[in-house]
């Protein structure tokens, strides 16, 4: 889905900014030959306060050699090692969100000449099998995800909120603000949210599966449908744990086409393992190449104490970008690809993620025997003698002449917890292993030697990624649940174990969910629009509603 109105005055606005940082800096060129054009850059978040480099960085760009490479985005503005070669930050705009979709989530019905949306006010925390009617349930975040008609939907109130079941939002034009509640924020308990509908946005929602619900699958997924009408969505720093299965995915569903999806800056951890089974994220077009899963992006998010699949992307997902991201303590490898030759191909970038080893990584062992029925075991590659610093943290596997294609660029492995220092402690780059089956597949055959996809997105540095851990991902970061305090603790002090219950999170000195409630008005908070929510009074090409919400 494309809005030239939109997408025109505000990627111009950043290729403008792109092209006069260039010349300020006297490099040649925005763009190389095998690049995207500037244009295809979007902002930074403008939550982050990692954005540009700082005014010190810049000015050493100064002394940067034309010829510094950078085959990854933009404008470089420093030389670093030869494997960092990230892209300029264009300035922090109002609209933070990166990939290949540029909803505006309820107010898209605007753009596509559908209603104005309503603002809908979440007061309570009760739930009930007849939230969606007006009467019984208004109120209630249910009861807003229920309504048929374009909405933005806002807390005065914060706490837990105990589903009890599955909760779908099927209605589209759907935007989702957590960071609008109070301290301690918004928690779903005893849930599987999933998005099955077009023009959503989540941001800062805290999703928990809980032990009751035993076989439930994702505590939070994107689904499709036999209409195809999945695509244009947005979940953006929320956090997904407490899993049978993954924690938050995005498949076909075996019905239907899922296109253009953005998850970013979120906490993905600590699936309920008892089954061996405590993964993170698959994208997935259900199995087969009945459907295509398209267009998605994977950015910026913590996958912390997680056995695997960080994500896999399978069968006939197309065309993914992969990106600053970090995987802490998975047992066996994180990031995989696998396919089995769908005919129109796939397309993926792997770039600038950090793989980070814990103690499940060393409690390993050796690679799986069963493994050796399905898929033969390669000697030169995995043999069994390989310990907790040699096990491959990214791998493929597929049939020969498959018609797949991975770049794999400026990703780092760190097996010892080094630093970022310079000298022996720079991480080690890693690059992608392959496992064949069904035939000779030969690395060849998927290896790319340039990027396969070009959503709007921003690179960063090691460092930059880094730093997202502590600061940025997630919820409120200044606000975490236990949940979230324990994978970013573990993640960062490369510390921790799976669980296999809930109960586990008592012996790690945590707990399922944050404890207490609070309640405000909107119109108490600082800077919120009163009067003036559906208006544009800065010309932003945003309503101070969004302009607001996306700098709160």
């Amino acid at each position: 889905m494309t809005h030239e109105p939109l997408t025109a005055s505000l990627r111009a606005r950043f290729s403008v900014t792109c092209v006069a940082l260039c010349v300020a800096l006297a490099l040649s060129a925005c763009a190389g030959d095998d690049d995207p054009p500037a244009a295809d850059l979007g902002p930074s978040d403008a939550g982050s306060d990692l954005g540009p480099r700082d005014a010190a960085a810049v000015a050493d760009a100064a002394a940067c050699p034309v010829t510094c490479s950078n085959d990854d985005g933009c404008c470089p503005v420093a030389c670093g090692p030869a494997t960092d070669n990230d892209c300029a930050a264009p300035p922090a705009g109002v609209y933070p969100f990166q990939g290949y979709t540029d909803t505006r989530g309820a107010f898209e019905a605007t753009i596509d000449g559908a209603a104005e949306p309503r603002i809908l006010v979440v007061d309570r925390l009760t739930a009930s099998d007849t939230d969606g009617d007006e009467a019984t349930g208004r109120g209630s975040l249910s009861w807003a995800l229920a309504q048929r008609y374009p909405r933005v939907v806002l807390f005065e109130i914060s706490g837990v909120i105990t589903i009890g079941g599955d909760l779908n939002i099927a209605s589209p034009y759907v935007s989702v603000h957590g960071q609008t509640a109070p301290s301690p924020g918004i928690t779903l308990y005893d849930v599987s949210l999933t998005v099955s509908t077009h023009d959503v946005i989540l941001q800062h929602l805290r999703v928990r599966m809980g032990e009751t619900m035993r076989g439930g699958g994702d505590p939070m997924g994107v689904c499709g449908t036999a209409d195809g009408a999945t695509h244009d969505i947005i979940i953006d720093h929320c956090s997904s744990a407490l899993g049978h299965d993954e924690q938050l995915s995005i498949s076909s569903c075996g019905d239907g086409d899922v296109r253009r999806v953005t998850l970013s800056n979120n906490i993905v951890s600590l699936g309920l393992n008892y089954a061996d089974h405590a993964f993170g994220t698959l994208i997935d077009s259900g199995g087969s190449n009945a459907y295509d899963v398209d267009e998605i992006l994977v950015e910026g998010n913590l996958f912390s104490d997680v056995s695997f699949r960080t994500p896999l992307v399978n069968f006939a997902a197309r065309h993914v970008t992969i990106t600053n991201n970090v995987t802490y303590n998975t047992q066996w490898v994180g990031m995989q690809v696998e396919t089995d030759g769908y005919p129109e191909g796939q397309f993926v970038d792997v770039m600038h993620n950090l793989y980070w080893r814990g103690p499940e990584t060393e409690n390993a062992g050796t690679w799986p025997t069963p493994e050796v029925a399905t898929w033969p075991a390669q000697p030169d590659l995995w043999p069994p003698s390989w310990n907790r610093d040699r096990r491959p943290v990214s791998a493929f596997r597929g049939p020969a002449g498959s018609n797949t294609h991975v770049y794999y660029a400026n990703n780092y492995d760190y097996a010892n917890n080094e630093d970022y220092g310079g000298g022996n402690h720079e991480g080690r780059p890693v690059e992608l292993q392959y496992e064949r089956y069904l035939g000779a597949m030969s690395f060849a055959d998927i290896h790319a030697t340039s990027r396969q996809t070009s959503p709007a997105i921003v690179l960063l540095t090691p460092r930059e990624v880094e730093a997202r851990v502590d600061d940025h991902v997630g919820c409120t970061a200044a606000d975490r649940d236990p949940v979230d305090l324990l994978a970013v603790r573990d993640a960062v002090n490369r510390t921790g174990t799976y669980l296999d219950h809930v109960a586990d999170l008592v012996a790690r000195g945590a707990a399922a969910t944050a404890t207490g409630s609070d309640s405000r008005s909107l119109a108490s908070i600082a800077g919120y629009p009163v009067d003036t929510e559906l208006a544009d009074t800065d010309g932003d090409g945003l309503t101070d509603l969004e302009g607001w919400l996306y700098n709160l």
